[in-house]
């Protein structure tokens, strides 16, 4: 019995998350002093990072090299920033 891409990724963001909303949360609280805003922080933080996951889904199927960020930031930017990051 394999282990299907599906279910590695569940395996991923499950680990992901877990580990922000226990070693995160009771900070949060503690600061924020309201399970509701606790709530609503988690909620915008995790469209804000879908929306970034979208933006970065269309940058590699319009530059469909290796490379990643390092291409995403020379072609759009110039030479000189993906210099900047490493390349």
């Amino acid at each position: 019995m394999g282990w299907g891409c599906g279910r590695r990724q569940a395996i991923v963001i499950g680990d992901t998350i877990g580990t922000g909303i226990f070693l995160v949360s009771s900070d949060m609280a503690r600061t924020v002093g309201s399970a509701r805003l606790v709530f609503a922080s988690w909620i915008i933080g995790g469209v804000i990072v879908l929306f970034g996951a979208f933006c970065y889904a269309e940058l590699g199927a319009a530059f469909p090299k290796a490379g990643g960020p390092y291409v995403y930031l020379g072609r759009g930017l110039g030479p000189v920033w993906d210099f900047f990051s490493g390349g």
